[in-house]
């Protein structure tokens, strides 16, 4: 599926269950991932292949949410500035930012 026709569905998501409703999937999304990767690293029945399904659901979700309340542009500056911030914390040159 092309990013075209995943803009159409998420529109599609939006007009039959509505913000809240999405909103509240990407909250369980979240929740689902968290449980999953905690069950992984703690080597609870944790498989590799839920971590990833579920990290494929929120980032759905995410994207689902950006483009639904329009702020792709914006969140793709946040996720420039935050890794400029982080291949700066990488850099012992550069010296230790928060």
């Amino acid at each position: 599926m092309n990013s075209s026709e995943r803009m159409s569905l998420y529109s599609m998501c939006h007009a039959k269950w509505g913000m809240k409703s999405q909103g509240l999937v990407l909250i369980e999304e979240c929740g689902e991932l968290v449980h999953a990767m905690s069950r992984y690293l703690n080597n609870r029945t944790g498989r590799l292949e839920d971590v990833i399904e579920e990290c494929a659901d929120v980032a759905i979700m995410i994207e689902q949410m950006s483009h639904t309340l329009d702020f792709e542009s914006d969140l793709a500056k946040a996720i420039d500035k935050k890794c400029e911030r982080l291949k700066k914390r990488l850099d012992p040159e550069a010296g230790d930012e928060s």
